[in-house]
């Protein structure tokens, strides 16, 4: 299966190191609630979140979020090629929800496509 172009959406304030040096794996880091140990923890994702629709790639950014502090966001865009260690995400559906990667991605396969602020 070829999958073509995936989206990755990132906080703007990312955008100078992105189109610098390209998307990193370890850009990212999610803090969050134990529910074991009540505690407030990190973890880093082993991986680009990405996926075959903007507006879905979206649905994976804005969690990470309060609604209040949501800051502008870049989209960016670039294909999947051979070499791209690629984990398909389909949640036991013929449907692809998430497409990680496991490897970053040079800044010349990349394209910056648009930013979407707050206002919207």
């Amino acid at each position: 299966m070829k999958l073509g172009k995936v989206y990755h959406w990132s906080p703007s304030k990312n955008r100078e190191n992105i189109l610098r040096e390209g998307l990193k794996i370890y850009n990212s880091t999610i803090e969050y609630e134990n529910p074991v140990t009540g505690k407030m923890e990190i973890w880093k994702p082993p991986y680009l979140c990405t996926a075959t629709d903007p507006w879905l790639a979206l649905r994976y950014v804005l969690p990470m979020f309060d609604d209040a502090d949501l800051p502008p966001l870049d989209l960016y865009c670039f294909d999947i090629i051979k070499s791209d260690d690629v984990i398909i995400r389909n949640d036991r559906t013929w449907e692809i929800i998430e497409v990680r990667l496991l490897n970053s991605v040079s800044v010349d396969r990349l394209k910056y496509l648009a930013t979407r602020d707050q206002s919207f």
